[in-house]
């Protein structure tokens, strides 16, 4: 998918959520961009948008997404270091597409 493309369907994405400032859409649509351009094999990388949630994924592994709904609700982003302690911030083991 071109740069184009995802951040076109991200947009519109963002534009249905109506509790979403547009201040908080454009930091999403920079996770994405930072989340892409942090990905080694990000032509093997699959983008998608669902009713509650984007992600992106390579190899069955969520590298980043929102999900905004469910018991996994939250902002996801796999990391190869410790990340830093922030209030209100709870850091859990990565999620698989197969349970």
């Amino acid at each position: 998918m071109n740069n184009f493309d995802w951040k076109t369907d991200l947009q519109r994405w963002l534009n249905v959520c109506r509790d979403i400032s547009p201040e908080l859409a454009g930091s999403i649509v920079i996770f994405f961009e930072l989340a892409f351009g942090n990905t080694r094999c990000s032509q093997r990388a699959w983008f998608g948008i669902h009713q509650s949630r984007v992600s992106l994924v390579v190899g069955g592994v969520y590298l980043a997404a929102i999900q905004r709904s469910g018991t996994d609700q939250g902002l996801w982003l796999l990391v190869d270091q410790q990340p830093p302690p922030i209030q209100g911030i709870n850091y859990q083991s990565v999620k698989s597409t197969q349970r």
